[in-house]
């Protein structure tokens, strides 16, 4: 196996970095991001960048950011379908 690209105490780190309501809710992704999962990390980085806030980083304007065309949590992810009322 090639080196870690996030190591056990980054992750930690990052991890106390994020509200402790929240921790929980991104459980997985911490592990995945420990193992290796580089979009993991990017959703992590994305994540922390913007406060924790997914709705933020949809609407991330730091196009310069050379996560910001993988960033996870896109704008088409916010839209939700028109219901149809019926009448």
């Amino acid at each position: 196996r090639g080196k870690r690209i996030m190591s056990k105490e980054q992750a930690a780190i990052m991890r106390h970095a994020f509200p402790k309501e929240e921790r929980p809710v991104l459980e997985k992704t911490f592990l995945a991001a420990e193992n290796g999962s580089v979009m993991s990390m990017v959703k992590l980085k994305c994540l922390d960048c913007v406060g924790g806030l997914r709705k933020e980083v949809a609407l991330c304007p730091c196009k310069d950011c050379p996560l910001w065309t993988i960033r996870p949590y896109k704008e088409k992810d916010l839209l939700t379908p028109v219901q149809e009322t019926g009448v």
